[in-house]
């Protein structure tokens, strides 16, 4: 999506290289995204064409294991967690689901950055981890110690 990206990700190491930890985290980051196992050809038409082309998840007629989904009859708390630049799922894409499932509770964690970004690197660390715990202490049974 971006045909500059592999000359940019290494200027852009090349100008953080005295920032503590920032080249562990570039590592990290580029160990995620590039060595990884490929999707199976069968899986990934099969995703393309039912939640991508038919959208089935909010149209209907998606499964899980054998059986129906319906998001109406998800009523548990839920979070959602929407990274603002996004480009796999992009937020307009992402807060429509709110209202979709049948929970009275739905809380949306909004981070800055990108897809990768939302789980990685330093929004992850200073907005997304702390949010979740934030949300699952609101939500836990446990009294905190």
């Amino acid at each position: 999506m971006q045909p500059t990206s592999d000359i940019v990700q290494y200027v852009t190491l090349w100008e953080n290289l005295w920032r503590d930890g920032y080249a562990d985290a570039h590592r990290a980051i580029n160990h995620w995204a590039w060595d990884h196992r490929s999707m199976a050809a069968p899986s990934f038409v099969e995703m393309v064409e039912d939640y991508v082309r038919e959208n089935r998840l909010v149209n209907g007629g998606a499964e899980l294991a054998g059986r129906p989904v319906d998001l109406h009859s998800i009523t548990i708390p839920l979070l959602m967690i929407i990274a603002e630049k996004d480009e796999f799922v992009p937020p307009a894409n992402s807060e429509p689901l709110a209202e979709l499932v049948g929970s009275d509770d739905v809380e949306i964690l909004r981070i800055p950055g990108g897809h990768a970004g939302a789980l990685m690197g330093s929004a992850a660390r200073k907005k997304t981890m702390p949010g979740v715990v934030d949300w699952l202490r609101r939500h836990s049974d446990t009294p905190p110690r």
